[in-house]
This record gives structure tokens, C-alpha cells and sequence, in this order.
């Protein structure tokens, strides 16, 4: 008799010890890749892996790998991840931690940059702010400009109102800006590598190597840095 209470309750012990290790399994199981899109509030949500149709949406969130097939315009885009739009993007407000990639100009409003951006057009907003690498095939512009560079930044030409660039921390390496002119009403660098710098005041700051300095109000140079030409406009 008591063989059996103890088998018994041997059996409930290993039946409670399947079920938890069942249950375990299922909590940490990664869900499957979606896309999900609400038509009448015009979302999208990538989550995983995905494809997207091109047009118009309000908010569009990635997490993970997403892929649209054509322009996209809207008026938020956050992607932590990486994104690709075959095609011009235009976003009021964007928002990026990853890699960005576009077959096409991209437009913004405001724009958070945190890693890569890769662009087959131009770069334009009223405020961009980067911090990580650029290759821009076109122009890389806005009314204020912040980079703070952690690897290479390459545009056709760099301009704006307010300009601000430098190298990532205190301890940096000097950062090449592969641009033919660099050009804005302030323009502020600082551990860079560039040819051609032209605006209305100019700081060249430490560890910074310019080919030419064009200036028409002020021009501020650290005994730090290396220009080798100089010419008030």
C-alpha cells in the first residue's frame, strides 16, 4: 500500500516537473516575425522580419528588419533596427537607433540619428542630429546640423545655418568629412579632416586639418589645429 501511495505521488511530482518545464519552454519561445497595420489610423508595425507596402502612413514603428517597396511618407518613423525603403522617404520626425538605408532623398523635420544612414539622394531636414557614420550621395543639409561622428561622414556637399562637428568623445581619433565644401552661416568644428570650409563665422577647433578656410565676419583657428589657407570673403 504504501508502494503505491509513493509511485503515486512520484507520477504527480514528475506530471507537475513536465508541465513547468512545457510552460518554460513556451516563455522564452521568440514570436514569430509580424507585420501588423491598422488602415483606418494609417500605423504600421514591423516586429522580427518584414515587407511593407509603399505610402502613406502617420506612425510607422520597426523593431527588427524592415523592407518597403517604394517611397513611404509619413509623419513619425522609429526604427531600432535596420530599414530599408526603395525609395524616397519623407517623415515629419525620425527616430533611429540602427541602420537606415534609402533608394531615394530623405526629408525630415527633426531627425535623431544613432548609427548608420545610407542615402542614394540627399539628406535634408530644419534639424538633424547624428551620431555614428553617414554616406549621403547627394547633399547633407539643415537649418542646425549636429554630428558627432564615429566613423566617416561622405556627402557631395555639407550645409546649413548652424553647423556643428566633431569626432565622438574627448579621446577620439580625427574623423574624415569626405564633402567638396563644408558651408553655413556658423559653422563649429572640432577633430575633423576636411578640404574645403566656408561661412559667415567660422571655429576651427583642435585636432581639426582643413585645406581652406572661407570666412566673411570672424574667423577662430586653435593653435591645435592645422588650415592651410586662410581667405576673407
Amino acid at each position: 500500500m504504501q508502494r503505491c501511495v509513493g509511485n503515486r505521488v512520484q507520477n504527480e511530482r514528475n506530471r507537475a516537473r513536465r508541465i513547468a518545464y512545457e510552460r518554460s519552454v513556451e516563455c522564452v519561445t521568440l514570436p514569430k516575425p509580424t507585420s501588423e497595420s491598422s488602415p483606418s489610423a494609417g500605423d504600421i508595425r514591423i516586429t522580427g522580419s518584414g515587407r511593407a507596402a509603399a505610402g502613406r502612413y502617420r506612425r510607422v514603428h520597426v523593431v527588427g528588419d524592415a523592407t518597403f517597396d517604394g517611397p513611404v511618407t509619413c509623419e513619425e518613423l522609429h526604427v531600432t533596427g535596420s530599414m530599408r525603403a526603395h525609395g524616397e522617404l519623407t517623415c515629419g520626425r525620425l527616430h533611429l537607433r540602427g541602420e537606415l538605408r534609402a533608394d531615394g532623398d530623405v526629408r525630415a523635420e527633426e531627425a535623431h540619428v544613432f548609427g548608420l544612414i545610407r542615402v542614394q539622394g540627399s539628406l535634408e531636414g530644419e534639424r538633424l542630429k547624428l551620431r555614428g557614420a553617414a554616406e549621403v550621395d547627394g547633399l547633407l543639409s539643415a537649418d542646425e546640423l549636429f554630428i558627432r561622428a564615429h566613423g566617416p561622414i561622405r556627402a557631395t556637399e555639407i550645409g546649413g545655418g548652424h553647423i556643428d562637428i566633431c569626432s565622438h568623445g574627448w579621446f577620439s581619433r580625427r574623423v574624415d568629412v569626405n564633402a567638396e565644401a563644408i558651408e553655413g552661416d556658423d559653422v563649429q568644428l572640432r577633430s575633423i579632416r576636411t578640404s574645403v570650409v566656408r561661412g559667415r563665422t567660422v571655429t576651427i577647433g583642435r585636432d581639426c586639418e582643413v585645406q581652406r578656410v572661407e570666412y566673411s565676419a570672424h574667423v577662430d583657428i586653435s593653435p591645435r589645429a592645422k588650415v592651410q589657407e586662410v581667405v576673407q570673403r
